[in-house]
């Protein structure tokens, strides 16, 4: 039963790990209650998204779209009010019966209704066109930044920032869209709301009061029953990307899943994660119902209110009809302008959470840009001519769990000439630990490290890196396919026996997906090629030669030795 102690072994620390990584997870991202706030954290992020792209010269052309919008909502803003007016006097026509002078009314209403109509289409277009241009340069910013100095492997290792990929592949997108969106809604709806409320108060100065006043009721009830959503919206966030995470778990590992019989444990731990992330969406979904319900109740008020007022002046004479329904239909317009106003608060509050989640990947890159990541003690790297450890101790990164201590090395071959060292010990005794240190992955700890420049230096681990592309794709990388000729890669795949493989799929650009395709001995062969292509003056390999034969790897390593 050795086969099945093995499995439920791996099936019990599987669902550990899944369960523990995800509660892990929630907690840290619970834990900081400013996350889940309209406050100055907020706005401060709001302002270094706006920053990032709207004070570069790469935004001029969406400074001339944002300046045709401007325009835009201003006559957007100039129709609203003639049309009021066109209301006015085609109503004073109608009781008149001046039929004449009602058509004319009814034609310049018509005209003033389709000029607004085809205004509020056009704000859409203009807004996806700046958005078009913001969000992708936003994202290669971003992912820029991210592929700087190590950051993408200490956010993944050591930050607390979860599910990076969905941050950037969902949420930059929809947030340039929001704060596109959300500045023009406002500010078109004060417009809006500044026009109409001159018209209105020469009608009824009673009637503009009572719609401010309804308007900052129906504001702070809003915002205070729409507060709870962002924690409700930002956990789903996380509980999404958590079942995302699972599958990809599943995706990633399916050769182990398949070799250890663990199809059960997978589907128990993405089941718990699904039915996590439903319990956090049917929350939500149960207190939209109550938003809605207190919407719903708020908005019947506004129904019976203007004509209340108004319609008691017209029965005493101090108004026509027509200036009756003139200030109805701008009480409507300013309620409009209003609504637009107090609409943006579930607006904002469900984008709140996008943007934290963004930022949050912002300020690591920003840390990771000005050397904020180095808190504490960290090891000192320096660039020479040789390789000199001097007082080495590394400690695991985030804890203070000591691997090394005062290791003191030097590799120099203008004092000792070409040297190969062999660092041997047993499992877990520091020696990847000592690799991820020299290769600047790790920097918790103490002392000096001495490497030459980076173009003299190769790094290997025991899994190679295989990118989506052709076969010589692979040998080429991290180099442009340019960079070397085809003389040169079959020289170099001869030397490393792969010659063989190469001609069963054909040629150098064939493409296949061959992290499944080739054996991890072929992979490892093709990250030996790109050593032997580079020619380094220094090479790190941490088992890099672990899945060859001896007779293989003494061809390799003689080829090394003699570059």
């Amino acid at each position: 039963n050795l086969r099945g102690v093995i499995k439920g072994a791996y099936n019990l620390r599987y669902i550990n790990y899944q369960y523990s990584g995800k509660i892990m997870s929630m907690q840290k991202t619970e834990s900081n209650n400013k996350n889940f706030k309209i406050n100055a954290l907020f706005f401060r992020r709001v302002w270094r998204l706006y920053r990032m792209y709207w004070l570069t010269r790469a935004a001029w052309k969406s400074w001339m779209l944002l300046g045709l919008l401007g325009a835009v909502m201003a006559g957007y803003t100039y129709s609203g009010a003639s049309f009021s007016v066109m209301t006015r006097e085609a109503t004073d026509a109608l009781v008149a019966k001046h039929q004449d002078e009602y058509i004319k009314f009814i034609i310049l209403l018509s005209v003033y209704g389709l000029f607004r109509s085809s205004l509020t289409s056009l704000m859409p277009l203009l807004e996806g066109l700046i958005n078009i241009r913001w969000w992708p340069w936003l994202a290669k910013d971003i992912i820029d930044k991210l592929l700087c100095r190590n950051n993408y492997y200490n956010i993944q290792h050591n930050s607390q920032i979860d599910n990076i990929d969905q941050r950037i592949e969902e949420e930059i997108s929809p947030v340039c869209s929001a704060l596109v969106e959300i500045p023009r809604a406002l500010i078109g709806s004060v417009g809006d709301t500044i026009v109409q409320a001159s018209i209105l108060y020469t009608l009824s100065p009673q009637l503009i009061t009572l719609v401010i006043g309804y308007t900052l009721f129906r504001f702070f009830v809003t915002y205070f029953i729409y507060r709870p959503a962002i924690r409700q919206i930002f956990n789903i966030k996380i509980a999404e990307g958590d079942f995302r995470y699972s599958l990809m778990q599943t995706r990633n590992n399916a050769e182990q899943i398949a070799l250890l019989r663990g199809e059960k444990a997978e589907i128990s731990a993405i089941h718990g994660f699904l039915d996590y992330a439903i319990n956090k969406t049917m929350i939500n979904v149960k207190y939209q119902w109550v938003i809605g319900m207190s919407s719903s109740i708020i908005m019947l008020l506004w129904d019976v209110l203007p004509m209340l007022i108004l319609v008691p002046w017209y029965f005493k004479g101090h108004m026509s009809y027509g200036e009756v329904m003139q200030g109805v239909a701008s009480a409507s317009m300013m309620m409009m302008s209003f609504s637009i106003l107090t609409l943006q608060i579930p607006q904002i509050i469900n984008i709140a959470p996008s943007i934290t989640r963004l930022a949050e990947v912002q300020e690591s890159n920003e840390r990771n840009i000005s050397g904020g990541k180095y808190l504490g003690n960290y090891i000192t790297r320096t660039v020479g001519n040789s390789l000199k450890i001097t007082g080495l101790t590394i400690y695991v990164p985030g804890t203070k769990n000591l691997l090394l201590e005062n290791l003191n090395l030097e590799l120099s071959p203008d004092k000792y000439g070409t040297q190969n060292i062999v660092i041997m010990g047993k499992t877990g005794s520091g020696k990847s630990s000592l690799f991820r240190v020299l290769s600047g992955l790790w920097y918790e700890g103490k002392g000096v490290v001495e490497l030459p420049p980076e173009k003299d230096i190769f790094f290997l681990p025991q899994r190679p890196y295989l990118i989506n592309g052709s076969l010589r794709d692979q040998f080429c990388y991290p180099c442009p396919v340019s960079t070397y000729s085809d003389e040169q890669l079959l020289a170099v795949i001869k030397l490393v026996k792969l010659s063989e493989m190469v001609n069963q799929y054909g040629s150098l650009d064939s493409v296949e997906n061959w992290r499944n395709c080739l054996s991890l001995g072929e992979q490892q062969r093709i990250a030996l090629a790109r050593v032997i292509l580079a020619k380094p003056g220094y090479i790190f390999l941490d088992e890099a030669t672990s899945a060859l034969d001896t007779e293989a790897e003494e061809i390799i390593y003689s080829q090394l030795f003699n570059m």
